[in-house]
This record gives C-alpha cells, sequence and structure tokens, in this order.
C-alpha cells in the first residue's frame, strides 16, 4: 500500500513563485491552509461475512479496521468485497460520528472504502466525485470543501487490477481524464505495481 500528498496546479505547475503568477496571491494563500490530517490505508482483503465460516474472520477484520480508524482522520480500505447495499454495513462497527463512503464492485473482488472522521465531518462538506463505471470498485474519490470557505481538497483511494500492467495502466488513464485539476489531492490505495515479477 502506498500514501500521497500531492499539490497541483494549473499546467502542473507546481513551485510557488509560478503558482503566483497563474492563479494569484489568492490561491497561494488558499494552498497553505490545508492541515495535516492524520491518514491511513490499508488493504483488508475482504471484509465479506458470507457464510457462516467467514463470520469468525469478519469479526476481527472488523476490530482492526475500527483500531485504525479512530487514530486517523482519513482512512482508505481497499479489497472491501462488499456489495452496494451494504454501505450500512461499517456504520455496524465503526465509533460514533466516522461516516463511510463506498465504491463496491462485487462480494468476490475488489471494492474500496474512505472513512471520515467526526473532525472532519464537522468542519467538512464531502461530496462523491462521479467516476467513469469502468472505475467501479477500483477507485474513489471525496471532495472536501471547508464550511468557512478557505479550501478544498480530494481524497482519492484506489484498489488498481492485480493481473494485467496493462489494465492498471488504463484505470490510471482514465482517472487522469476523469479528475479535473485540484490544489491538493491526497492520494492512497494499493496499486499492484512491483518492481519484481515474482512478488
Amino acid at each position: 500500500n502506498a500514501l500521497y500528498t500531492l499539490t497541483t496546479h494549473k499546467q502542473n505547475e507546481t513551485s510557488k513563485s509560478d503558482n503566483n503568477k497563474e492563479t494569484g496571491e489568492g490561491e497561494a494563500h488558499r494552498s497553505k491552509l490545508l492541515p495535516a490530517y492524520r491518514t491511513a490505508t490499508h488493504n483488508v482483503h475482504g471484509f465479506s461475512n458470507y457464510g457462516r465460516e467467514n463470520m469468525a474472520k469478519c469479526r476481527g477484520k472488523q476490530e482492526n479496521a475500527k483500531a485504525l480508524v479512530t487514530k486517523h482522520d482519513i482512512t482508505f480500505f481497499q479489497e472491501t468485497k462488499l456489495l452496494d447495499r451494504e454501505n450500512r454495513f461499517f456504520k455496524t462497527f465503526l465509533p460514533p460520528g466516522f461516516v463511510p463512503h463506498t465504491s463496491s464492485h462485487t462480494k468476490f473482488s475488489a471494492g474500496v472504502a474512505i472513512i471520515t472522521s467526526p473532525l472532519l465531518n464537522e468542519l467538512y462538506h464531502q461530496k462523491v466525485i462521479p467516476l467513469p463505471p469502468s472505475l467501479k470498485g477500483n477507485a474513489l474519490c471525496v471532495h472536501f470543501e471547508a464550511k468557512n470557505g478557505t479550501h478544498s481538497f480530494r481524497a482519492l483511494n484506489l484498489y488498481l487490477d492485480s493481473h494485467k500492467s496493462e489494465t492498471r495502466i488504463s484505470q490510471l488513464g482514465t482517472l487522469i481524464d476523469s479528475l479535473s485539476s485540484n490544489s491538493h489531492l491526497i492520494v492512497g490505495g494499493d496499486f499492484n505495481f512491483v518492481e519484481d515479477k515474482f512478488e
């Protein structure tokens, strides 16, 4: 798993001086206002509790997930392996005030979730950014807009295809075409890229 915080500007210019020329001092000022929130990412290898034999494993994963989210403001989960209608599943074990955002594929594969803490829910309006159907269960993007109007950012959770590098590259290309430029982007997930093909 990997976790990155990216800052991008128009025409992919990242220096503060260039940013001032392109977007003005106001945008440069806004870019300084993003707090350093506690963020974590974890591949759970399935929250699915279908069948009696899986229920005990699922309870253990729920306890681990609960322990992780309580220590962070933004938590990314991959390979949730849940159905669309089971967004309520997270609410059965998450502490009060934590909010789940999910994108599911099937109960056998993929699935991603972003869990936000009570602090973020108090400070930000949150909206899931629509993505192409081909990314269902593999990508989830949530836009955060500060309620005081000072700044915004996005959180992107990825679970890229685990079989073919061509598919992963295609998924990334689709993402790039689908997401507009934003000053701040927190990216986490399981990218399934390895340096050695035998890993």
